[in-house]
């Protein structure tokens, strides 16, 4: 496996957190979003990105591998979304300063993000890992 293409995997992944993010303020708030906010967003969820999100996923991702063959495709994506909720309760804690901010509404959002992210980085590691089965399967499609 070509480890260097996880970069824009991860990069990708975020960034489509982040739509996930705005997507939950527009459909559950009916709001957008300022550029201060937005710059707060990217900075604090990148920094629970990169220091909880990533490596946690990395580590499901290697469990789920190391265990099961098959179903890799779906397993992958599922085990990252459903460790939303460390990096959103990293974050709540850090603003919020008790429990009971993990259940806000504010939380609700970076459940979006977290989620959209988790699934993006499984789907893409799944595509990183199985990159010359999928060249092979296109190339002899072509012949």
């Amino acid at each position: 496996m070509n480890y260097t293409l996880l970069i824009p995997v991860g990069i990708v992944s975020f960034l489509c957190g982040l739509g996930g993010y705005l997507l939950a303020l527009w459909f559950g708030w009916e709001q957008t979003i300022s550029t201060g906010d937005l710059r707060a967003v990217f900075i604090w969820g990148g920094l629970a990105y990169l220091l909880t999100a990533a490596p946690l996923y990395l580590v499901a991702i290697r469990a789920v591998a190391r265990r099961v063959s098959r179903l890799t495709w779906a397993l992958y994506p599922i085990c990252c979304m459903a460790l939303f909720f460390i990096p959103s309760a990293f974050i709540m804690l850090l603003f919020g300063g008790s429990l009971r901010y993990i259940v806000s509404p504010e939380a609700q959002l970076f459940y979006g993000f977290f989620l959209t992210s988790g699934f993006a980085f499984g789907v893409g590691y799944w595509l990183v890992e199985n990159v010359s089965a999928i060249r092979n399967l296109l190339m002899n499609k072509k012949k």
